[in-house]
């Protein structure tokens, strides 16, 4: 929730209150909403496409058309953006959007509609780390009640929050527990020392639930190791896979409420006014359930970047 206390003359005088100060802190509020989510869900993605330019994007979206018709949506660190456009191409343009879904919408790419998002961890990989990890194997992986532990021989160097790994054979599933012809990333939920790399928890035995072909064993080699560089980072959705299920109806009992939909989130916009200090509170609220609810219907995204801050000399 965001809230905002002003006197009684501000709106009486401020003849653009709405778009000068609801509208940007309800959008304020929707944005750091999907921002906590993507942060919180670090990992919960079933693959990963890692390069330059669009490849990683258009095929990571070709991968998630491969197994679902469903409508697909991407979330890109707005680093992306500059990096892809760089090539000399742009994202297919989108038809009429309402002003209210149109901040941080880019168009599309393959079949995925594309908004900028902040939120996504930016991975930095050194020299030493990708030589390290082009030679690792697996020393072994250790399920837990709350992660897996993937425990990697050979790498001394801290493995990144966010880093995806691909093991030798081990396959990702489609939305029926079948493998598929991408590798199943193993990614980094926190910076890793000595080797030992924390994962979300793996499904290899469900009937139909099962995400990967077969668990990693010991000296099972990495493979396509990440190489060094600076990566922004994002994700691609099939629909129905985030759930952003916002709460319709709020008791307010002692204050005027109004509900909104910024970015498609329910909103609640509550109003008090505390007569003796002259002043009005202004709340805005998002109560819900938030959340990847399926790993295998979300594709991860890591672009290089292959400029530096210096942009002209």
């Amino acid at each position: 929730n965001i809230a905002i206390e002003t006197d009684f003359l501000t709106k009486t005088l401020d003849v653009n209150w709405d778009k000068e100060i609801a509208e940007p802190q309800g959008e304020k509020l929707a944005k750091g909403l999907v921002a906590d989510v993507i942060a919180a869900d670090l990992g919960k993605q079933n693959t990963a496409f890692v390069g330059q330019g669009w490849l990683p994007l258009f095929k990571a979206s070709n991968f998630l058309e491969s197994i679902s018709s469903e409508s697909q949506y991407a979330f890109f660190d707005p680093m992306i953006h500059s990096i892809a456009r760089a090539s000399g191409k742009a994202y297919e343009p989108t038809g009429n959007v309402e002003p209210i879904y149109r901040k941080g919408l880019k168009g599309t790419i393959g079949e995925a509609e594309v908004r900028s998002q902040q939120g996504f961890k930016v991975v930095e990989i050194s020299e030493a780390l990708a030589n390290e990890l082009a030679n690792a194997t697996v020393a072994s992986y250790t399920p837990g009640d709350e992660y897996d532990t993937l425990t990697l021989s050979g790498v001394t160097q801290t493995i990144p929050a966010g880093t995806p790994l691909f093991v030798e054979g081990v396959k990702a599933c489609d939305l029926v527990g079948e493998p598929t012809s991408s590798f199943k990333a193993f990614i980094a939920i926190e910076d890793a020392t000595n080797g030992a790399v924390k994962v979300r928890k793996v499904d290899f035995d469900g009937v139909g639930t099962k995400e990967a072909s077969k668990k990693p064993a010991a000296s099972d080699k990495l493979v396509n190791p990440i190489k060094e560089g600076t990566y922004f980072t994002g994700i691609i959705r099939l629909n129905g896979a985030m759930e952003m299920d916002t709460v319709k109806k709020q008791d307010w009992s002692d204050a005027s409420e109004t509900v909104s939909t910024p970015n498609g989130i329910t909103m609640h916009t509550a109003r008090a006014v505390d007569v003796l200090k002259g002043t009005n509170v202004t709340r805005y609220n998002i109560s819900g359930v938030f959340g990847i609810t399926d790993c295998r219907a979300v594709a991860y995204v890591c672009v290089k970047d292959a400029t530096s801050n210096v942009v002209s000399m």
